[in-house]
Protein backbone atom coordinates (compact mmCIF):
# COMPACT_ATOMS: atom_id res chain seq x y z
CA UNK A 1 0.00 0.00 0.00
CA UNK A 2 2.82 2.14 1.09
CA UNK A 3 4.11 2.28 -2.81
CA UNK A 4 0.99 2.90 -4.23
CA UNK A 5 0.99 7.26 -4.65
CA UNK A 6 0.14 9.08 -1.61
CA UNK A 7 -2.92 11.09 -3.04
CA UNK A 8 -4.48 7.60 -4.06
CA UNK A 9 -2.84 5.80 -0.13
CA UNK A 10 -4.75 8.73 1.14
CA UNK A 11 -8.51 8.40 -0.72
CA UNK A 12 -8.26 4.84 -0.35
CA UNK A 13 -7.45 4.91 3.29
CA UNK A 14 -9.66 7.58 4.50
CA UNK A 15 -12.57 5.22 2.97
CA UNK A 16 -11.41 2.05 3.61
CA UNK A 17 -11.61 3.31 7.63
CA UNK A 18 -14.74 5.15 7.35
CA UNK A 19 -16.47 2.15 5.54
CA UNK A 20 -14.77 -0.39 8.13
CA UNK A 21 -16.67 1.52 10.97
CA UNK A 22 -19.92 1.61 9.19
CA UNK A 23 -19.34 -1.97 8.18
CA UNK A 24 -17.40 -3.55 10.88
CA UNK A 25 -19.42 -6.74 11.08
CA UNK A 26 -19.61 -7.32 7.27
CA UNK A 27 -15.34 -6.95 7.20
CA UNK A 28 -15.46 -9.59 9.80
CA UNK A 29 -17.43 -12.04 7.97
CA UNK A 30 -15.05 -11.65 4.74
CA UNK A 31 -12.07 -10.96 6.57
CA UNK A 32 -12.69 -13.92 9.29
CA UNK A 33 -9.47 -14.33 11.77
CA UNK A 34 -10.74 -17.39 12.88
CA UNK A 35 -13.65 -19.05 11.49
CA UNK A 36 -14.14 -21.33 14.59
CA UNK A 37 -13.67 -18.87 17.42
CA UNK A 38 -15.78 -15.99 15.66
CA UNK A 39 -18.85 -18.73 15.57
CA UNK A 40 -18.31 -19.91 19.28
CA UNK A 41 -17.85 -16.39 19.77
CA UNK A 42 -21.16 -15.18 18.72
CA UNK A 43 -23.62 -18.30 20.29
CA UNK A 44 -21.97 -18.26 23.59
CA UNK A 45 -22.40 -14.23 24.29
CA UNK A 46 -25.82 -12.93 23.86
CA UNK A 47 -25.90 -9.60 23.33
CA UNK A 48 -28.48 -7.58 25.08
CA UNK A 49 -30.46 -4.79 23.18
CA UNK A 50 -28.94 -1.95 25.30
CA UNK A 51 -25.08 -3.32 24.34
CA UNK A 52 -25.90 -3.43 20.63
CA UNK A 53 -27.37 0.32 21.04
CA UNK A 54 -24.10 1.64 23.25
CA UNK A 55 -22.46 -0.53 20.20
CA UNK A 56 -23.96 1.11 17.82
CA UNK A 57 -23.55 4.68 19.26
CA UNK A 58 -20.13 4.10 19.12
CA UNK A 59 -19.56 3.58 15.62
CA UNK A 60 -21.83 6.22 14.77
CA UNK A 61 -19.62 8.96 16.59
CA UNK A 62 -16.60 7.10 15.54
CA UNK A 63 -17.88 7.87 11.82
CA UNK A 64 -18.74 11.24 12.85
CA UNK A 65 -15.23 12.16 14.17
CA UNK A 66 -13.42 10.73 11.59
CA UNK A 67 -15.31 12.67 9.15
CA UNK A 68 -14.58 15.92 10.88
CA UNK A 69 -11.18 15.52 10.83
CA UNK A 70 -8.81 18.33 9.51
CA UNK A 71 -7.18 17.32 6.17
CA UNK A 72 -8.88 14.08 6.54
CA UNK A 73 -6.55 12.92 9.15
CA UNK A 74 -8.49 10.03 9.20
CA UNK A 75 -6.37 7.65 12.20
CA UNK A 76 -7.95 10.64 14.73
CA UNK A 77 -10.56 8.12 16.44
CA UNK A 78 -10.65 5.27 15.06
CA UNK A 79 -7.97 3.52 16.30
CA UNK A 80 -6.57 5.75 19.47
CA UNK A 81 -9.90 6.69 21.73
CA UNK A 82 -11.89 3.76 22.56
CA UNK A 83 -12.19 4.70 26.32
CA UNK A 84 -13.38 7.88 25.35
CA UNK A 85 -16.16 6.63 22.50
CA UNK A 86 -17.24 4.18 25.23
CA UNK A 87 -17.78 6.61 27.55
CA UNK A 88 -19.74 9.46 24.64
CA UNK A 89 -21.73 5.76 23.59
CA UNK A 90 -23.11 5.65 26.90
CA UNK A 91 -24.01 8.87 27.44
CA UNK A 92 -21.30 9.59 30.18
CA UNK A 93 -19.69 12.35 28.21
CA UNK A 94 -21.39 14.63 25.49
CA UNK A 95 -19.96 16.25 22.69
CA UNK A 96 -21.49 19.73 21.14
CA UNK A 97 -20.30 22.05 18.93
CA UNK A 98 -19.08 25.90 20.27
CA UNK A 99 -20.88 27.81 22.40
CA UNK A 100 -23.18 30.72 20.26
CA UNK A 101 -22.29 33.62 22.94
CA UNK A 102 -20.26 34.00 25.79
CA UNK A 103 -23.01 33.32 28.25
CA UNK A 104 -21.91 29.20 27.25
CA UNK A 105 -25.65 28.49 27.56
CA UNK A 106 -26.84 27.99 23.75
CA UNK A 107 -24.52 25.74 21.91
CA UNK A 108 -24.13 24.52 18.72
CA UNK A 109 -24.83 20.67 17.76
CA UNK A 110 -21.29 18.85 16.69
CA UNK A 111 -20.95 19.53 13.21
CA UNK A 112 -24.09 21.34 12.33
CA UNK A 113 -26.08 24.82 12.77
CA UNK A 114 -28.50 23.40 15.28
CA UNK A 115 -28.26 24.79 18.59
CA UNK A 116 -29.24 23.48 21.95
CA UNK A 117 -29.57 24.55 25.52
CA UNK A 118 -28.06 23.34 28.20
CA UNK A 119 -26.71 24.00 31.71
CA UNK A 120 -23.86 22.46 32.34
CA UNK A 121 -21.86 22.00 35.34
CA UNK A 122 -18.23 21.56 33.68
CA UNK A 123 -17.41 22.87 30.19
CA UNK A 124 -14.05 21.11 28.47
CA UNK A 125 -12.44 23.02 25.63
CA UNK A 126 -11.55 20.47 22.84
CA UNK A 127 -8.66 22.99 21.96
CA UNK A 128 -5.87 20.53 20.44
CA UNK A 129 -2.84 19.91 21.10
CA UNK A 130 -0.37 23.51 21.99
CA UNK A 131 3.35 23.79 21.81
CA UNK A 132 4.98 25.51 24.35
CA UNK A 133 8.63 25.37 22.81
CA UNK A 134 8.29 28.66 21.52
CA UNK A 135 7.18 30.36 24.99
CA UNK A 136 9.86 28.41 26.92
CA UNK A 137 12.54 30.21 24.11
CA UNK A 138 10.92 33.70 23.98
CA UNK A 139 9.92 33.21 20.43
CA UNK A 140 14.03 32.09 19.70
CA UNK A 141 13.19 28.41 19.12
CA UNK A 142 10.40 27.02 16.40
CA UNK A 143 9.41 24.26 15.05
CA UNK A 144 9.45 25.58 11.77
CA UNK A 145 12.87 25.97 11.66
CA UNK A 146 13.64 22.04 12.04
CA UNK A 147 14.60 20.11 9.52
CA UNK A 148 12.47 17.05 9.60
CA UNK A 149 10.64 17.91 12.74
CA UNK A 150 13.78 17.09 14.43
CA UNK A 151 17.14 18.87 13.36
CA UNK A 152 17.90 22.77 13.54
CA UNK A 153 19.03 24.43 10.93
CA UNK A 154 20.16 27.69 12.94
CA UNK A 155 21.77 25.77 15.97
CA UNK A 156 23.52 22.72 14.83
CA UNK A 157 23.94 20.84 18.23
CA UNK A 158 19.88 21.31 18.73
CA UNK A 159 17.51 19.03 18.61
CA UNK A 160 13.74 17.57 18.99
CA UNK A 161 12.31 14.60 19.51
CA UNK A 162 8.44 14.26 19.66
CA UNK A 163 6.98 16.82 17.54
CA UNK A 164 6.97 14.74 14.28
CA UNK A 165 3.41 13.99 15.13
CA UNK A 166 1.38 10.80 12.86
CA UNK A 167 -1.02 11.39 10.31
CA UNK A 168 -0.98 7.44 9.68
CA UNK A 169 0.39 5.48 12.65
CA UNK A 170 2.06 5.89 16.31
CA UNK A 171 3.99 8.75 17.80
CA UNK A 172 6.46 6.12 19.80
CA UNK A 173 8.01 4.57 17.04
CA UNK A 174 8.05 7.94 14.78
CA UNK A 175 10.27 9.07 17.93
CA UNK A 176 12.52 6.11 18.41
CA UNK A 177 13.78 6.71 14.80
CA UNK A 178 14.61 10.12 15.24
CA UNK A 179 16.08 9.24 18.01
CA UNK A 180 18.42 6.76 16.54
CA UNK A 181 18.78 8.97 13.64
CA UNK A 182 19.87 12.18 16.08
CA UNK A 183 22.05 10.11 18.40
CA UNK A 184 23.77 8.76 14.74
CA UNK A 185 24.51 12.96 13.88
CA UNK A 186 25.90 13.39 16.88
CA UNK A 187 28.29 10.98 17.41
CA UNK A 188 29.27 11.37 13.42
CA UNK A 189 27.87 8.53 12.30
CA UNK A 190 25.56 10.24 9.80
CA UNK A 191 26.23 13.46 8.31
CA UNK A 192 23.87 16.36 7.75
CA UNK A 193 22.61 16.56 3.97
CA UNK A 194 24.12 18.84 1.99
CA UNK A 195 21.57 20.86 0.93
CA UNK A 196 19.24 20.68 3.81
CA UNK A 197 18.21 24.59 3.71
CA UNK A 198 16.91 23.95 0.08
CA UNK A 199 15.12 20.70 1.30
CA UNK A 200 13.72 22.02 4.29
CA UNK A 201 12.37 24.81 2.39
CA UNK A 202 10.61 22.52 -0.69
CA UNK A 203 9.24 20.13 2.65
CA UNK A 204 7.91 22.97 4.43
CA UNK A 205 5.92 24.10 1.09
CA UNK A 206 4.81 20.40 0.50
CA UNK A 207 3.44 20.45 3.92
CA UNK A 208 1.49 23.72 3.96
CA UNK A 209 0.38 22.99 0.80
CA UNK A 210 -1.65 19.32 2.20
CA UNK A 211 -2.11 20.10 5.39
CA UNK A 212 -3.40 23.82 5.33
CA UNK A 213 -5.54 23.50 8.02
CA UNK A 214 -2.32 22.04 10.84
CA UNK A 215 -0.62 24.61 12.71
CA UNK A 216 2.98 23.45 11.47
CA UNK A 217 4.91 25.69 13.54
CA UNK A 218 3.34 23.41 16.72
CA UNK A 219 3.69 19.81 14.99
CA UNK A 220 5.41 18.58 12.20
CA UNK A 221 2.62 15.97 10.22
CA UNK A 222 4.09 13.27 8.78
CA UNK A 223 2.81 9.24 7.86
CA UNK A 224 4.75 7.15 9.81
CA UNK A 225 6.10 4.34 7.72
CA UNK A 226 7.40 6.72 4.68
CA UNK A 227 8.57 9.23 7.42
CA UNK A 228 10.69 6.44 9.39
CA UNK A 229 11.69 5.01 5.49
CA UNK A 230 13.22 8.51 5.02
CA UNK A 231 15.08 8.39 8.34
CA UNK A 232 16.20 4.46 8.12
CA UNK A 233 17.61 5.26 4.51
CA UNK A 234 19.65 8.44 6.20
CA UNK A 235 20.99 6.17 8.47
CA UNK A 236 22.06 3.20 5.95
CA UNK A 237 19.42 1.10 7.31
CA UNK A 238 16.22 0.58 4.94
CA UNK A 239 15.23 -2.60 5.05
CA UNK A 240 15.88 -2.53 0.26
CA UNK A 241 16.02 -5.99 -1.27
CA UNK A 242 19.34 -5.70 -1.87
CA UNK A 243 20.19 -5.10 1.48
CA UNK A 244 18.08 -8.07 2.91
CA UNK A 245 19.69 -10.61 -0.08
CA UNK A 246 16.85 -13.07 -0.07
CA UNK A 247 13.84 -12.43 -2.23
CA UNK A 248 11.87 -15.06 0.13
CA UNK A 249 12.65 -12.75 3.53
CA UNK A 250 11.78 -9.51 1.19
CA UNK A 251 8.53 -10.62 0.57
CA UNK A 252 7.66 -12.47 4.13
CA UNK A 253 8.71 -8.48 5.43
CA UNK A 254 6.14 -7.25 3.10
CA UNK A 255 3.07 -9.23 4.05
CA UNK A 256 4.70 -9.51 8.05
CA UNK A 257 2.96 -6.76 10.46
CA UNK A 258 4.64 -3.38 9.59
CA UNK A 259 7.24 -2.87 12.84
CA UNK A 260 10.16 -0.41 13.23
CA UNK A 261 12.08 -3.68 13.87
CA UNK A 262 12.04 -4.29 10.17
CA UNK A 263 14.88 -0.77 10.51
CA UNK A 264 17.32 -3.96 12.24
CA UNK A 265 17.33 -6.27 10.18
CA UNK A 266 21.27 -6.44 10.91
CA UNK A 267 20.91 -7.04 14.36
CA UNK A 268 20.55 -11.47 14.79
CA UNK A 269 17.84 -10.27 17.74
CA UNK A 270 15.97 -8.12 15.60
CA UNK A 271 15.96 -10.91 12.50
CA UNK A 272 15.07 -13.39 14.94
CA UNK A 273 11.94 -11.54 15.57
CA UNK A 274 11.42 -10.53 12.49
CA UNK A 275 11.38 -14.12 11.23
CA UNK A 276 8.89 -14.80 14.12
CA UNK A 277 5.74 -12.56 12.80
CA UNK A 278 3.03 -14.28 11.96
CA UNK A 279 1.61 -13.11 8.18
CA UNK A 280 -2.23 -11.99 9.15
CA UNK A 281 -3.04 -10.45 5.55
CA UNK A 282 -5.42 -12.22 3.72
CA UNK A 283 -5.06 -13.71 0.30
CA UNK A 284 -8.26 -11.67 -1.44
CA UNK A 285 -6.93 -8.81 0.03
CA UNK A 286 -3.54 -9.23 -1.20
CA UNK A 287 -4.69 -9.51 -4.46
CA UNK A 288 -6.75 -6.84 -4.66
CA UNK A 289 -3.64 -4.95 -3.77
CA UNK A 290 -1.64 -5.49 -6.73
CA UNK A 291 -4.56 -5.33 -8.84
CA UNK A 292 -4.21 -1.21 -7.66
CA UNK A 293 -0.71 -1.38 -9.03
CA UNK A 294 -1.67 -0.66 -12.55
CA UNK A 295 -3.83 1.79 -11.60
CA UNK A 296 -1.45 3.37 -9.60
CA UNK A 297 1.15 3.23 -12.82
CA UNK A 298 -1.89 4.79 -14.86
CA UNK A 299 -2.21 7.59 -12.58
CA UNK A 300 0.99 8.81 -12.20
CA UNK A 301 1.71 8.98 -16.20
CA UNK A 302 -1.49 11.27 -15.88
CA UNK A 303 -0.52 13.19 -12.90
CA UNK A 304 3.58 14.11 -14.50
CA UNK A 305 1.28 14.83 -17.79
CA UNK A 306 -0.92 17.33 -16.22
CA UNK A 307 1.79 18.73 -14.21
CA UNK A 308 4.10 19.38 -17.00
CA UNK A 309 1.10 21.12 -19.39
CA UNK A 310 0.46 23.47 -16.37
CA UNK A 311 4.32 24.28 -16.55
CA UNK A 312 4.03 24.70 -20.20
CA UNK A 313 0.91 26.76 -19.94
CA UNK A 314 2.73 28.65 -16.78
CA UNK A 315 5.68 29.74 -18.69
CA UNK A 316 3.87 30.96 -22.23
CA UNK A 317 1.98 32.84 -20.09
Amino acid sequence: MLSIHENMRNWIGQRFVESRILYEEQFRRFFPSNTKNVHAKSSNNATSGSELAIADRRKQWAWRLTRGAKDELFNMFHNKSDDFLEHVAKGEIRIIGQPTDRSARLFYQYASEETIALSPDWIVPSIGYRSTIESLSDGAIQLGDFYLGCQSLRWPKLFMIGFARPIIGNIPSMSEMQANYVAGLISGRFATETKAKQAHQRDRTFLAQRFSKLNLNAIYPAEMFPYCDLLARRMGVFPSLARIGSLADWIRMQLAPATTIHYFWHDPKARAAIERLPIYMPRLLIVLLLLLKPIDWTYRILRRLSIAVLMRKNNNG
